[in-house]
């Protein structure tokens, strides 16, 4: 079974899920992780009905809202929870929230690694220089 999306849809759903690849994996009969990165990356032949059932089942909805997601239409299935915070499933503000800081955070430590390199790099030059 082929249709236009569904394989994003299936890696936009586990992304919001906050799954892994391999916590779907580990979920599912007889897909191993490189044929499930496939089936996100569209580097592989069709899923079969019985893998898309699988692969629902994991996160939780059916094949019909599987096949039919729309990431537009979220917010409709989400309640509010005071605090402007969102509840959808295992997704809310507050985790977006924290990941967004976690990868602010990395960002900048890898600027100042970046930093230290280029600090380590032009006093090479300028002994180099001299």
């Amino acid at each position: 079974m082929e249709l236009l999306g569904l394989k994003e849809n299936i890696k936009k759903l586990r992304e919001l899920k906050g799954y892994t690849q391999e916590q779907m994996v580990n979920q599912l009969d007889n897909i191993k992780l490189r044929t499930y990165q496939d089936i996100e990356n569209s580097r592989t032949r069709d899923i079969s009905y019985t893998e898309l059932e699988q692969i629902a089942k994991v996160l939780e909805i059916n094949v019909s809202q599987l096949v039919g997601f729309n990431e537009k239409l979220i917010f409709n299935h989400c309640k509010a929870e005071g605090d402007n915070a969102f509840n959808c499933g295992n997704f809310t503000i507050h985790s977006a929230e924290k990941l967004y800081e976690r990868l602010i955070s990395d960002k900048d430590k890898y600027i100042q690694g970046l930093e230290r390199q280029l600090d380590t790099l032009s006093k090479t030059i300028e002994k180099l220089t001299k």
